[in-house]
């Protein structure tokens, strides 16, 4: 029986313990990170790419969800990241202003945190809701991008019969210049009554 010589046997037993450090650095090499790039198919012109060419943090800032209903009084959708108490107090009046009494806004700091204003385009029903799912930050920690999902009801939905425009309000624990939005959208089922 024919052997191969013990220094070819060596070499690849060298070469086979370095492998899996080998393939792990040219994965790291191969799949570097550049940005983030929205997939929101919509021409929004308050999209903005800037944050496209900066790399996130990998420690996301945390979220805090501080309102959220289906009745906004705002006629058009619209994402916003508000840095100030004037803006504040401008877009609780636009979103609640349509009621009897305009309910107290929660208390924000404006030096540790930014807030997220999300409304959905009107809709002819109800059974729509928008979430927002996390909150990731560049590197210097001044912008930010906000990931959040629009969910419609399903085929066989029982939902009420009246316009609504869902929204939500978010506090982010970092006081950030701008912000990108990438939608996502889900698709609630129900089962179908009997």
């Amino acid at each position: 029986m024919l052997s191969a010589p013990s220094f070819i046997s060596r070499s690849w037993s060298f070469s086979l313990r370095w492998f899996p450090a080998l393939a792990v650095l040219a994965l790291v090499l191969v799949s570097g990170c550049d940005g983030v790039v929205g997939t929101n198919d919509a021409d929004d012109s308050s999209f903005t790419t800037e944050i496209a060419n900066e790399t996130l943090s990998a420690d996301a800032p945390s979220t805090k969800e501080i309102d959220q209903g289906q009745y906004g009084n705002i006629e058009n959708g619209l994402q916003l990241l508000i840095r100030n108490e004037t803006e504040y107090a401008d877009i609780w009046v636009q979103l609640h202003g349509h009621r009897e009494s305009t309910p107290d806004r929660p208390p924000i700091n404006f030096e540790e945190e930014s807030l997220v204003v999300i409304v959905m385009e009107p809709q002819r029903t109800g059974g729509y809701a928008v979430n927002i799912d996390e909150a990731l930050l560049n590197e210097d920690g001044d912008q930010a991008q906000i990931r959040y999902t629009e969910v419609s009801p399903g085929e066989n939905c029982s939902v009420t019969m009246a316009m609504t425009s869902p929204y939500v309000l978010a506090t982010i624990d970092a006081p950030v210049d701008n912000a990108s939005f990438e939608a996502s959208a889900d698709v609630h089922s129900c089962t179908p009554a009997e």
